[in-house]
């Protein structure tokens, strides 16, 4: 075999050898790269049976009050046995939400909204009218919280479902608490929340 015949097998040969690295790195780096992405949590939010925990725990002990919270239109402190939850994208006339569900169960939805109000009047509020057009399904009562009247509804059908209304400055709040649980406690948590309502503007 001649000089040129060697030299092209061994050119030939460290050709192969660098195609099989390039080969080997590339496959390390697709396997690095599956591996990162199959364990980091898809993007995004998912609700199962509006928001209810996974593997809810039986725990209706005595919460505590959060920090806070501060929008653009009213602040207020909730209790540290609920968690936020993402609030469905606005519509006229809501000027912001606030959503959350309980950390464990017994399972429960608070819920709370301001909207415009230009006229004042609660009855132009399409949810405050559907209450009070439906005396069979939903009874009202007045509440004196933080010197002032408030009409709260609480729908019959439901084991605990309240919803409170109030009028502020051409706009409207409504504090809204549903699910199972202690009633008693269930509404004492919702008058705290009541009350520690301060508004903005």
């Amino acid at each position: 075999m001649n000089r040129g015949s060697v030299l092209a097998r061994k050119q030939r040969q460290k050709k192969i050898r660098r195609l099989l690295s390039a080969a080997v790195v590339i496959c390390a780096l697709v396997a690095i790269a599956l591996i990162k992405i199959l364990s980091t949590p898809a993007q995004g939010a998912v609700v199962q049976n509006s928001s209810m925990p996974r593997n809810p725990v039986q725990n209706d002990a005595l919460p505590t009050q959060s920090a806070p919270v501060i929008g653009r239109y009213i602040k207020f402190s909730y209790q540290d046995n609920y968690r936020t939850v993402p609030s469905a994208k606005l519509v006229d006339p809501q000027l912001e939400t606030f959503d959350f569900v309980t950390k464990h169960s017994p399972f429960r939805e608070l819920a709370l909204s301001v909207s415009q109000l230009p006229s004042g009047n609660l009855k132009d509020d399409g949810s405050y009218n559907m209450r009070s057009r439906n005396p069979d399904r939903y009874s009202l009562e007045m509440l004196e919280i933080n010197g002032r009247s408030v009409p709260v509804f609480t729908d019959k059908q439901e084991p605990y479902s309240k919803a409170a209304f109030i009028s502020h400055n051409a706009m409207l709040l409504s504090v809204a608490l549903s699910g199972q649980g202690d009633s008693e406690r269930m509404q004492a948590e919702q008058m705290d929340i009541i009350k520690s309502v301060e508004w903005l503007r």
